[in-house]
């Protein structure tokens, strides 16, 4: 798994997240298959949450923030946004 490739998804807390040392678990689809990886936040997330992926700490571990929208259906969904646009909740027209 490439871990450049993993910023910028949206996916779904599935074990909760306590923090920045005590993680949980993610699912992300990636390249068409879900992906269950470790993840660290700055804060508590719940299970049910949904995620951003900011950057990866590298074998299977990414670093997420809670996002505001739904988790996309297919890879792509999202559009051409821009990392930094998702990250801000800013578009450009």
């Amino acid at each position: 798994m490439e871990d450049s490739a993993l910023r910028g998804l949206v996916g779904e807390v599935v074990t909760r997240v306590r923090g920045p040392h005590e993680p949980g678990e993610v699912r992300l689809l990636f390249h068409g298959c879900w992906e269950t990886l470790i993840a660290y936040g700055d804060g508590p997330l719940a299970r049910g949450q949904s995620v951003l992926v900011t950057g990866s700490r590298g074998a299977g571990a990414v670093e997420v923030i809670a996002w505001a929208g739904e988790v996309p259906p297919e890879p792509g969904a999202l559009g051409t946004r821009s990392f930094d646009e998702l990250a801000t909740g800013e578009m450009e027209e």
